[in-house]
Parts: structure tokens; C-alpha cells; sequence
């Protein structure tokens, strides 16, 4: 399916403000296609999973740290967990210097892009909703995974 996209957003997705946003569009119009999205909808808050080493690795610590040279967030955004605490990062004494290099610089990444360093896979717990969400009823179901949905 082809997705339907305002003029703005065509404009975006055809380098017009930037590579990095063109970039983002590319990321955003591939993943609405291949779920069959209609268009692009606004969001108040963004909750991002690519933080952890572990999962994403030297290529997704690489594209972040290029990333985050230019890109900057729009919206309120919080990040999952971490592969490493570091505020307890010395009772972890079996844990590679490279790693921890590695998740560092995600880390720096993600604040640079104005991210707030929740690394929780339940930021709710520690930032308020956004205003236009109800925040009654709000929790419906929490998978294993801890992904939550909400619902209105």
C-alpha cells in the first residue's frame, strides 16, 4: 500500500529539509507501508527501543552516532532500557571496557537528540502523560514483554 502523504511531508521525504529528516521520513514511510498505514499521524510523545548494545550492535551504535550530529527530537520522547546501569555500572565488574564504551556512546546519542533518559520500558512510571491523553483507565494490558498498550 502506498502511503498518503501531505505535501510537507513529500517535500521531507524528498531531501527538501535535510538529509537527516529524509532520512527519518524514509525509516517512518517504509515501516507505514509495510504495515499498511494509511498516513502519517501526529504524535504528542514517542517511546524509542534501540538502546541497548546487545540488540543493536556496532551498525545501529554507528547510524546513531551520526544520528545524532544533526537530528534532534520534535516531540517528547523516552528511551527503553539500557544494556548497562551506569549508575551501578562498579558492581559489574565482567563487563567489557568495549561495551561499555559502545553503550556510552548510544547513550550520548540518544540525550544529544534531546531524548529523555528514562531507559525504562515503562516510562509512564516516571514522567507524566501527555495532557490530551486520559489518564484513567488508561492501562489495559501489560504483555510479558512489558510493552504496555494504551488505550482511550
Amino acid at each position: 500500500m502506498i502511503m498518503e502523504l501531505t505535501s510537507e511531508e513529500k517535500a521531507t521525504l524528498n531531501g527538501e529539509h535535510g538529509d537527516t529528516l529524509q532520512t527519518a521520513y524514509r525509516i517512518l514511510v517504509a515501516t507505514g507501508e509495510a504495515t499498511n498505514a494509511e498516513k502519517l499521524v501526529p504524535i504528542k510523545w514517542a517511546h524509542l527501543s534501540g538502546v541497548n548494545y546487545n540488540t543493536i550492535g556496532d551498525a545501529g551504535e554507528q547510524f546513531l552516532r551520526e544520528l545524532s550530529k544533526d537530528a534532534r527530537v520534535k516531540v517528547k520522547a523516552t528511551v527503553n532500557p539500557m544494556g548497562i546501569d551506569f549508575d551501578h555500572i562498579s558492581n559489574f565488574n565482567h563487563i567489557d571496557d568495549e561495551f561499555i564504551k559502545k553503550q556510552a556512546s548510544i547513550r550520548d546519542s540518544y540525550i544529544r537528540m534531546g531524548v529523555e533518559p528514562t531507559f525504562s520500558c515503562t516510562p509512564y512510571d516516571i514522567f507524566d502523560l501527555p495532557e490530551k491523553i486520559p489518564k484513567f483507565h488508561l492501562l489495559k494490558a501489560m504483555l510479558p514483554s512489558l510493552q504496555t498498550h494504551l488505550v482511550d
